[in-house]
C-alpha cells in the first residue's frame, strides 16, 4: 500500500511539471481562408484571434501559397518600425496565461511576401522588443522564411506579438502564412506546492 501511494505522489509531482515541456503554442496556417487559431490545445494559456490595424484584411491563394493572410496598404504601411504605436498596417495576436500559470517563448517564425510597392523591410515585435529581419527580406514577390529560434522570453503572463512591414513606396500588399509560436506553459510554484501537499496528506492517511 505504501509503495502504491508513493507512486501516486510521484505521479502528482510529475504532472505538476508536465505542462512545462516546449510545444507549439500558436499556429495560424489560414487553411480554407480562416483567421481561426489552429494551435494545439494547451492547458494554461489563451491565444487571441489574429487581427490587423488595416481595414483591408483578406486572404490570397496566389502562386506559392495555399492560403495566406493579406493586408493591403491603402492607408500606407509604417515608415519606420518605431511607429508601431501609430495607425498603420500590422498583423498581431496575444497570448495570455490562465490564473496560476506563466509561460515562456522560445521560437517565432512565419512566411512573408510583399508586392513591389509594399514594404521593403519586415520584422516583428514581442511586447516592446523589436526583431528586425530587413537584411534578409525584399519586396520582390519571393516567399521568405522569417524565424527567430532563441527568444528567451520567460515568466510571462501576457504579451502581444505583431508582424509589421515598413518602408514601402505605395499601397501594395503584404502576405503572411504559417505563423508559428513555440514555448512552454508552466504552473506557478503555488500550484505545484498544493499538489504536493495534497499528495503528502494522502500518504499520511494511508500509512
Amino acid at each position: 500500500m505504501f509503495n502504491r501511494t508513493l507512486g501516486s505522489l510521484i505521479l502528482a509531482f510529475i504532472s505538476g511539471f508536465s505542462a512545462s515541456h516546449a510545444a507549439t503554442l500558436a499556429n495560424f496556417n489560414f487553411a480554407g481562408g480562416s483567421l481561426a487559431n489552429s494551435a494545439s490545445p494547451i492547458t494554461g494559456i489563451t491565444i487571441s484571434m489574429l487581427e490587423s490595424d488595416s481595414t483591408f484584411l483578406t486572404f490570397t491563394s496566389n502562386t506559392g501559397w495555399n492560403s495566406a493572410a493579406q493586408i493591403s496598404g491603402a492607408a500606407g504601411f509604417f515608415s519606420v518600425p518605431t511607429t508601431h504605436a501609430a495607425a498603420g498596417n500590422a498583423i498581431r495576436f496575444s497570448i495570455t496565461a490562465s490564473s496560476g500559470y506563466r509561460f515562456s517563448l522560445d521560437e517565432f517564425g512565419f512566411l512573408a511576401r510583399s508586392t513591389t510597392t509594399a514594404p521593403r523591410d519586415i520584422g516583428f515585435k514581442i511586447g516592446s522588443h523589436f526583431h528586425d529581419f530587413s537584411a534578409s527580406y525584399s519586396n520582390d514577390s519571393t516567399i521568405t522564411s522569417i524565424s527567430e529560434s532563441s527568444l528567451r522570453y520567460t515568466d510571462l503572463t501576457s504579451v502581444t506579438i505583431s508582424i509589421q512591414g515598413w518602408n514601402s513606396s505605395g499601397a501594395g500588399a503584404l502576405q503572411l502564412d504559417d505563423i508559428i509560436l513555440s514555448g512552454s506553459v508552466i504552473p506557478e510554484p503555488s500550484i505545484t506546492f498544493l499538489c504536493m501537499s495534497w499528495a503528502l496528506v494522502l500518504l499520511r492517511r494511508r500509512r
